[in-house]
């Protein structure tokens, strides 16, 4: 029988935490990691109206894998759309 091990699922201040255990002079924020959710490039989940990551989606991140390459064509269009102009 495989035994499958549950995600390591945190709030992004939560993740930030986590990462200042492992690195304590770690140059991610929180505002960083909200505005890759934003843009598209973390991939997230919402309970709510809060952000929920998986560290192993952020590790990836963070170690320049691109997680929007698995996306259908309609969300690369929704996240191309909500990038605004620049004036």
């Amino acid at each position: 029988m495989i035994m499958q091990t549950a995600p390591k699922i945190r709030g992004i201040k939560e993740a930030i935490q986590e990462l200042r255990i492992i690195d304590p002079h770690t140059a991610v924020t929180e505002h960083s990691l909200r505005m890759a959710v934003k843009s598209g490039a973390l991939p997230c989940r919402y309970a709510g109206r809060k952000v929920l990551i998986s560290m192993e989606t952020l590790f990836a991140y963070l170690n320049g894998v691109d997680n929007r390459a698995d996306l259908e064509e309609t969300d690369r269009q929704t996240i191309i759309h909500h990038i605004r102009n620049a004036r």
